[in-house]
């Protein structure tokens, strides 16, 4: 199912060199993804980035935000969040967080907070160093929200249901 989607991109901790992230930026503009940028190259507190992305997630413009960089600041910011969401009501049209790396601990916190779903895949940053065929697979699973089926070669044969959540 197809969805007009609109990608914020956030820094929640160290900054990424801002060559990649432009080259990164390009790239979902030549996808014709329309994206609104909230990284700022400035020294900014933890808790002054954590009531952006709650500004963000909150707002309802968006259907993605995109990192742009992951860093041990992510982990920062897990108690201004747990303070700003504590007495606000999240709609059903949460956006998804892509990212991984020490993205991980808010992918992880946004699902058990919420039960929210997350993209675990490069950042900003680093798309241009993907290759062409798995950044086509990637830019096919955000615009046509496209399920994903895990493949590979198993240890010991049986079945298994669980939530897999990245790391």
């Amino acid at each position: 199912m197809e969805t007009q989607i609109k990608i914020a991109t956030f820094a929640p901790a160290s900054l990424p060199p801002i060559d990649l992230y432009e080259k990164g930026l390009n790239i979902l503009r030549n996808f014709k993804i329309p994206v609104k940028n909230f990284v700022d190259f400035s020294e900014t507190p933890a808790g002054m980035k954590a009531f952006l992305l709650y500004e963000i997630l909150t707002n309802q413009e968006f259907t993605h935000i995109w990192t742009a960089k992951g860093g041990f600041g992510c982990l920062k910011l897990l108690p201004y969040l747990e303070e700003l969401f504590s007495s606000k009501f999240i709609s059903p049209r949460f956006p998804t967080l892509i990212g991984f790396s020490d993205v991980t601990v808010l992918h992880l916190y946004f699902y058990k907070k919420f039960k929210k779903f997350s993209i675990h895949a490069p950042m900003i940053a680093t798309l241009p160093n993907l290759e062409s065929e798995a950044l086509k697979f990637l830019i096919d699973v955000i615009i046509h929200n496209k399920e994903i089926v895990m493949e590979g070669k198993v240890f010991q044969e049986g079945e298994a249901e669980a939530i897999l959540l990245g790391g």
